[in-house]
């Protein structure tokens, strides 16, 4: 009688924690797919006319296209974490840097799916680059070569919580044309000179983009055979933008904005594309609700299932007009290990920087390992940077930087002319700074705190191959 009640109570338990979207035995399967280094801008979903991006177009097809999806940080294992905590970098400690860790005292979701009894793993690129530190494995879960060996490790009816990391289209591009991008319809920044080697490099970046795509297509095939495709939610993202001047370890939004497609045909009506803001912090509490499981009260990130599961496009959840986000150290590219820290906000108007150490360069070294470099892009406006028609774009990308920017978005949407000493601006200015620096301190940014630079005291580690 006694194992009888007990079974019972831990039933009980289970089922409380199963509200809502789900009941028992019902839990979805999750499967986040990665690319690295890809901007919003680069799927023919979103326009890009250069190149073709079926599989991805179809994820969004099948489900909801999120037209602003923010990765929080400009940088891929600061992003990453962010993702897997649901909390903002700077409540991360060493995880809020490239190349340091993220402490196991900050909880990620894949341990929580574990706890919940799913088959938790990932493959090729989870969280990094960094060390382990006091983690056991890597936070995105136990490593497998490919989806269909850690399906082959799954127990007969055990749900599935899979992450998969692309290399694509991260750095170095491959040479030579293949045919799949037409290099004429390249949209070039307006804030990257529009020359035949920027161009090139351009094409080899979303050739590698047409190659993630490809991956993308076949894991998509590998979950259709499992037959569990309708009740697997699947989200295809990038860890941050393109790997271009102002692009990643930027704030702007080449660096920031990124592709966000998410298919569940079991609960999201398909054929959806919304303009709400959701960046990687909201996911975590997204998927652990959507699988019955306790948010934990440590996770700042909100969930957008009222998003996903809603019947309309466009925007849903007026809440939901504006995100927050920033960057700390990438590279060691500058004097005593310094970063150089950003705070921002983004709404659908307008974009509000702070950068917290306006006398450091930028992007440190041009040259070398620097946080945007070597480019063909940098070398080219390095090298012609006294040309009347680089030389402004050399400024935007490399040269010191005050202390606050602002952007209309509507009228400059490469985010180039910085209206912050507009005086027509001042009142647009003043409200989103007030915005930012409630939400800093609110979740204990120690940039508003008395020790901000905390961050460049975290350590920094290269590989072997690297040093």
């Amino acid at each position: 009688m006694t194992n009888g009640k007990g079974m019972l109570c831990a039933a009980m338990v289970l089922l409380s924690l199963c509200g809502g979207l789900i009941q028992a035995g019902e839990r979805p399967n999750i499967m986040v797919v990665i690319s690295d280094d890809q901007s919003w801008w680069t799927t023919s979903a979103a326009g890009c006319e250069a190149i073709s991006t079926p599989a991805f177009d179809r994820v969004a097809q099948q489900g909801v296209m999120l037209n602003y999806g923010y990765c929080f940080a400009p940088q891929c294992a600061p992003a990453r974490a962010t993702l897997l905590t649901g909390r903002p970098i700077w409540q991360l400690e060493e995880g809020a840097v490239q190349r340091s860790h993220l402490p196991a005292k900050f909880t990620c979701y894949t341990n929580l799916f574990k706890q919940a009894g799913y088959h938790v793993g990932c493959a090729v690129k989870g969280w990094g680059p960094g060390k382990l530190g006091d983690r056991k494995q890597n936070p995105a879960g136990k490593q497998y070569k490919d989806f269909s060996r850690f399906l082959k490790a799954r127990k007969s009816g055990q749900p599935f919580c899979f992450w998969v990391g692309s290399r694509n289209p991260h750095r170095p591009f491959n040479q030579g044309h293949d045919g799949t991008v037409d290099i004429d319809k390249i949209q070039v920044p307006g804030y990257l000179p529009d020359v035949p080697e920027v161009r090139s490099e351009l094409a080899g970046y979303l050739r590698e983009i047409v190659q993630f795509d490809r991956e993308l297509a076949d894991l998509m095939q590998q979950l259709e055979e499992t037959g569990e495709a309708d009740n697997t939610i699947v989200i295809v993202t990038s860890d941050n933008g393109m790997p271009f001047p102002r692009g990643k370890c930027n704030c702007y939004d080449a660096g920031v904005r990124v592709p966000l497609a998410i298919r569940w045909p079991a609960k999201v009506k398909p054929g959806r594309t919304v303009d709400d803001f959701v960046s990687f912090p909201d996911i975590a509490p997204t998927l652990l609700e959507a699988a019955g499981i306790q948010t934990p009260d440590d996770m700042v990130g909100r969930s957008f299932m009222n998003v996903l599961t809603a019947d309309g496009s466009g925007q849903i959840d007026k809440t939901r007009d504006a995100v927050i986000y920033g960057r700390e150290r990438h590279m060691v590219t500058r004097p005593q290990r310094t970063g150089y820290p950003i705070r921002a906000i983004r709404t659908h108007d307008y974009l509000y920087l702070w950068n917290c150490r306006p006398k450091r360069s930028p992007t440190g070294r041009p040259y070398g390992i620097a946080d945007v470099g070597p480019t063909e892009a940098g070398d080219y406006m390095l090298a012609h940077r006294e040309r009347s028609s680089v030389a402004p774009l050399f400024e935007l990308c490399y040269v010191e930087r005050p202390e606050f920017e602002l952007y209309d978005i509507r009228k400059d949407p490469d985010q180039i002319h910085n209206i912050i000493d507009d005086p027509a601006s001042a009142q647009v200015a003043q409200r989103l700074n007030q915005r930012l620096m409630d939400y800093l301190h609110k979740t204990g940014d120690p940039r508003v705190g008395p020790d901000g630079d905390v961050f460049d005291r975290y350590p920094f580690w290269l590989t072997k191959r690297e040093k």
